[in-house]
Parts: C-alpha cells; structure tokens; sequence
C-alpha cells in the first residue's frame, strides 16, 4: 500500500537570482543530542547547470557531475582529506544524462545530445580519464541505464512511443543488438532488483507508473503490470533486505512510498 508522505512545495529555489542555477552539496552531521542528524551548510561548487547526477567512484568517493546550458559535461570528485578537485570535462554534447558503473569499477556516463542521439562514455580506468564518447546507433529523448550484478550495464532509450534496450554483450564490453519495448510514456527509471534482475519503469501519459522485467540474461522483458494510478513522477532504490522502495508524486503533489 502507499503511504502519503506530505505536498512537494514546488517554489523551492538555490539562490535570489532565479535565472541562474548553481551546483552545492551539503553533508549531514550529529547534533549536541546525538539523536538526531542535521545537514551540514551548502558548500557551492561553482557550475552555472541545467541538470546534475551525484555518484560514487569504485572507491567510494563521491563524483558530481554538471551539465551546463552550452551542453558541456562536467564532473568534480570528492578528495578523500576532504575538499574538490578540478572541473574535468566529458567529451560530448548533453541535453539529458545518466550514471552506470561496469564490471572493472569504471563510470560510464549514457547522455542525449540536442539532436536526439545518444551515445556513451567510460572512464579508461576507476579514477581516469575519460574516454571518447561513442555513439550507440538509437535516438531517443532520454537515456537511462542499469548495472547486472555480473557488471554487464543495461541501457534504455526512450524515443517517443518506442524505448530501445541495449545491453553489453560481456562486462565492459560493446553493446550487441538493440531490442525495443512498447513505451508511450513520459519517463522512464531503470533499477535492479533484490535477484540481481534490471527492472523497466515508465511513467505514463494517463499518469500512471507501469513496471517490466528481464528474468533471464538475454531473455524476453515481461508484459508491463501497472505499480502506480495517478502518479507523475517516480524515484526507486534498494533496500539492504533486498526490498526496491519507490516514491512517487500523485497528481495532487503529494509524496507517496
């Protein structure tokens, strides 16, 4: 059953300047009591953007990464004595994007340029430097992508009322075929279930969220199962116990999980 968590206050904002966007984090902390935790001040890191990811290197350090209004990618790692390091760019054009990590520990990043190609980069090592990004021969407004527990990464594509799926034919490796699933929705969210199975979400006109998944290692997807009626947004993470927990916003802005 869903549970009502409260309305989404939907004048939030970063900064006076409204038509600007800057990139911050902010860490939690153990207040005097030792009960309760609070969050740390917003340290900027300095990125006028348009869309940012947060993510983990292999070892565990945290990687911001930035995409600007001239569709540059930029990414900025946490030093493990504290503090940032440099901006470093990605090669490639980026109107959207997302994060994977393979078999070897290595970051990939799956972006959507202006044109509506898609295409791939992957670090040459955990902590390297970025590679040239490839292009992945499907178009789509939006890209998602998922880790098998083997590090083989699943990608999704979603253009219009297709979604293209293309997965590594061997951990790290290049992507073989390119499947396509019935899609007619806004979104899409790619997760992994507590078997190790990437699991399909799509967020429906209607609105609704309906959910698919792959079983088997090459196998055929399964029929969508609606999860969700009357929700416009979704946000999906494991549990330690193996459970997937979702979020969602309902048409009224209210948070259900």
């Amino acid at each position: 059953a869903w549970e009502v968590s409260g309305a989404l206050d939907r004048g939030s904002g970063v900064s006076e300047d409204r038509s600007k966007t800057a990139v911050g984090v902010a860490s939690e902390g153990v207040s005097e009591d030792r009960s309760k935790t609070a969050q740390g001040p917003w340290a900027p890191l300095g990125a006028d953007c348009r869309q940012m990811r947060v993510g983990r290197e292999a070892g565990g350090n945290l990687a911001v990464f930035a995409a600007r209004r001239d569709g540059s990618l930029w990414q900025r790692t946490a030093l493990q004595g504290g503090g940032w390091d440099e901006w470093v760019r990605i090669p490639g054009e980026v109107e959207a994007f997302e994060l994977a990590m393979d078999a070897r520990g290595r970051l990939w990043v799956f972006a959507v340029d202006r044109r509506g190609g898609c295409w791939a980069a992957a670090q040459d090592a955990p902590y390297g430097q970025w590679g040239k990004s490839r292009r992945l021969g499907v178009a789509g407004t939006q890209v998602v992508a998922v880790s098998r527990p083997d590090g083989r990464i699943v990608a999704c594509a979603l253009d219009r009322e297709e979604i293209h799926v293309g997965q590594q034919t061997a951990p790290g490796g290049s992507f073989g075929a390119w499947e396509r699933l019935d899609g007619d929705c806004a979104r899409i969210v790619a997760a992994r279930n507590g078997f190790g199975q990437p699991v399909l979400f799509r967020v429906t006109e209607e609105p609704a969220i309906h959910a698919t998944i792959q079983r088997a290692l090459g196998g055929a997807w399964d029929e969508w199962s609606e999860v969700a009626a009357r929700a416009t947004d979704l946000s999906v993470e494991l549990g330690p116990d193996g459970r997937m927990h979702l979020a969602c916003v309902d048409v009224e802005g209210r948070v259900r999980y």
